[in-house]
């Protein structure tokens, strides 16, 4: 076997492996909150959205709806090895940087994984926003949330505006929160 050949393969089953951890963190959502996997209608557009609390990677807690209410606020369901989520994490970055003085706030919520692999993550990613994390899929289950990446938008009453299920462009992302802001 040639070097570009075993590369292939180291590939191939890196790819295998991130694809069954995502399928065993899918299947362990829809286990733990089976009403949120079988009724997408659980949270509406317009509706409040659900009180949780989580810890950020500095174990400092943060409660969704209350400690972002009068801003524009963009929640990110998310796990590392999602390379959807981590194709949209560099454009929420962009939008964070270009719109929080105008009252945009994003927080990443990551599910499912340890502080150590998600602090690496975001520190390799260069973010700057808030990140949350969601150990036992508290807030993911509150939120119907059943496949990553899930994206909300809250406007600044803390109301649901906006939901996209799966990966969304920048130019779709910031169509979104400039309707709201």
């Amino acid at each position: 076997m040639t070097k570009a050949e075993k590369k292939i393969c180291y590939k191939r089953a890196y790819i295998q492996r991130q694809t069954l951890h995502l399928l065993i963190l899918a299947l362990t959502l829809i286990l733990a909150h089976p009403k949120a996997a079988l009724s997408e209608s659980a949270l509406m557009i317009g509706d409040p959205a659900p009180r949780v609390t989580m810890n950020d990677l500095a174990g400092m807690k943060m409660t969704i709806p209350d400690s972002v209410r009068g801003k524009v606020v963009i929640i990110h369901f998310w796990a590392e090895g999602c390379s959807s989520c981590a194709r949209e994490m560099p454009a929420l970055e962009s939008l964070y940087a270009e719109y929080k003085s105008k009252g945009l706030i994003v927080v990443a919520v990551n599910v499912g994984q340890q502080t150590n692999a998600v602090s690496a993550f975001i520190k390799k990613m260069g973010l700057s926003y808030p990140v949350v994390l969601d150990p036992e899929s508290t807030a993911a289950g509150s939120y119907g949330v059943f496949g990553l990446p899930r994206t909300f938008f809250l406007d600044r009453t803390g109301r649901i505006k906006y939901k996209i299920l799966g990966e969304a462009s920048e130019k779709t992302l910031k169509k979104l929160v400039l309707k709201i802001l």
